[in-house]
């Protein structure tokens, strides 16, 4: 149950009290929300509201290590860091944005980042991915490693409150890592399947849900599209690079035997920090096709400045992330001036990524009157399919197919529209 309670007497509160109060409850019998339907709500049992709250007093105390600190972090944020820094941390970390100011929250909205404030796959995957790199190294048994890695997920579930959203995104993760360290041959596409299966056994209303719908279509764009993205991007980038050293400032070719050794001999550093710089990139564009039409049909718009922002801020808060939770973790223990200057940097960096939201007005998109139908999904997610490797066809006939797809859903939209 939701409770409406004033701001005072919720800064009047410790964390853990056990609270009893006389208070107006009602039911929500709505099946849709303010993005259709409310499969996270209905999944979390949010079913009654409560407000109006006349009176409340302390009856006890129910400690739970989540709870306290997740309250303690968030006073060590606010403690150490300026008001609008506090809040942005506390939002990106524990998916709290309570604090943050009403017109940027919603000027963040419209950029289209606001889902970086909601934990699920992308925060619940950042600390996957650092649980991995630290065990990377197989001086430790893999059973040992999963659990490991499975308790850390679980206790920052506990953390953040074990929301479908979380749960989803760590059984995903928990299925995905099992699957490759028992050596199992099986593809990440199925892994992502049965991860999905899974969760919709214990969410069922999940398969409506549009957290679950954008976490799972980012997966599935990066599995079918960040490696044809990668070779695409590197084909245009280094063929102009080399266009452009060879024809314009007549830069000699490399001798035969260096290009008959290539697959043998380092890159030169230059190329190899671009070529991640187009891996990283293609992985960012992959995801933002796979969401696409998900977030045209549950938020009503689509912007391009949506998918820069996300190419910029995504990949920044998946580094950051883990990061971020250690020093927070950090300045809980130490003392509060050696916490403001570990936390010190997180100001700065803040102060930098809320700038474009303070500058800038962004509006509500740049397409506004389409209709997404089923068969034009249909075709959307056929396009991207066969416009993957997972789909062992001809170049001449992959092209034709992608192009006739594409075309399809041109034609379900105007007709639609």
């Amino acid at each position: 149950m939701s409770v409406r309670m004033a701001y005072a007497d919720c800064m009047a509160l410790e964390y853990c009290d056990r609270v009893s109060m006389r208070l107006t409850v009602s039911t929500s019998n709505l099946l849709e929300g303010s993005y259709g339907f409310r499969a996270e709500a209905i999944a979390d049992s949010r079913l009654y509201y409560g407000s109006n709250v006349e009176e409340y007093s302390v009856v006890g105390v129910e400690f739970r290590l989540g709870t306290y600190l997740r309250g303690r972090m968030q006073d060590t944020l606010r403690a150490c860091l300026s008001e609008e820094a506090a809040t942005l941390a506390i939002g990106v970390l524990l998916g709290d944005t309570s604090a943050m100011e009403e017109g940027l929250i919603e000027n963040i909205r419209y950029g289209g980042i606001a889902h970086i404030f909601a934990v699920s796959g992308l925060h619940i995957g950042a600390m996957f991915a650092a649980c991995v790199f630290l065990f990377r190294r197989k001086l430790v048994p893999a059973p040992i490693r999963f659990c490991i890695c499975l308790a850390v997920l679980l206790f920052y579930g506990s953390i953040c409150g074990y929301s479908a959203s979380v749960v989803r995104a760590t059984v995903t993760c928990a299925v995905l890592y099992l699957c490759r360290l028992s050596g199992l041959k099986t593809d990440s596409l199925e892994n992502l399947s049965i991860a999905a299966v899974i969760v919709l056994l214990l969410y069922p209303t999940l398969l409506f849900g549009v957290g679950a719908q954008l976490s799972f279509g980012a997966c599935l764009g990066i599995l079918l599209l960040a490696r044809p993205l990668e070779r695409g991007m590197g084909k245009i980038v280094f063929g102009v690079s080399d266009f452009i050293r060879y024809q314009i400032f007549h830069v000699p070719m490399p001798l035969p035997v260096d290009i008959f050794r290539r697959n043998t001999s380092p890159a030169p550093l230059a190329k190899q920090y671009v070529g991640k710089a187009i891996s990283f990139l293609s992985v960012s564009l992959a995801a933002q096709i796979g969401t696409a039409p998900v977030l045209y049909t549950a938020f009503g718009y689509f912007s391009l400045v949506s998918i820069a922002l996300n190419c910029v801020f995504v990949p920044i808060v998946s580094v950051c992330f883990a990061p971020l939770l250690a020093v927070t973790a950090l300045a809980l223990i130490l003392p509060q001036a050696v916490g403001a200057i570990l936390l010190y940097p997180v100001g700065v960096v803040s102060s930098a990524l809320l700038l474009p939201f303070h500058v800038l007005r962004f509006s509500a998109g740049i397409v506004q009157s389409i209709s997404l139908t089923a068969p034009a999904m249909i075709a959307y997610y056929s396009a991207v399919a066969v416009a993957s490797d997972k789909i062992n066809l001809p170049k001449w006939q992959r092209r034709v197919t992608v192009i006739a797809f594409v075309l399809v859903f041109v034609l379900c939209v105007a007709v639609a529209s």
